[in-house]
C-alpha cells in the first residue's frame, strides 16, 4: 500500500481562508466604531453610581439601604441580560 498525504479542508481551514480573502476594510471599522460605543455607554453607566450617590442621598432622602439598591442596578441588570431571563 501506497499511503498519499492528502489535506483535508477542514472547517477551521475553510475560515481561515475566508477571512484571508475577505481583507480587513471599511465594515470591519464601523463594527469596531460600534462595538467600542457599547462598552463605553456600559463602563460609563456602571462607574457612574459613585457620582450619583452622594446628590441623590441628599434629594431623595435615601438610607444606606437604598443607596445599596441603587449601587447594584446596572451590576443586576448585566447579569439578569447574561442569565437571559
Amino acid at each position: 500500500r501506497d499511503y498519499v498525504d492528502v489535506k483535508e479542508e477542514t472547517p477551521i481551514k475553510q475560515i481561515n481562508d475566508a477571512l484571508r480573502a475577505c481583507e480587513f476594510g471599511r465594515f470591519n471599522i464601523q463594527l469596531l466604531l460600534t462595538t467600542l460605543t457599547g462598552f463605553i455607554a456600559g463602563v460609563a453607566v456602571s462607574n457612574t453610581t459613585s457620582y450619583l450617590l452622594p446628590s441623590a442621598e441628599c434629594d431623595l432622602n435615601m438610607s444606606l439601604l437604598q443607596k445599596g439598591f441603587l449601587n447594584a442596578a446596572p451590576y443586576s441588570g448585566i447579569y439578569f441580560f447574561l442569565l437571559d431571563l
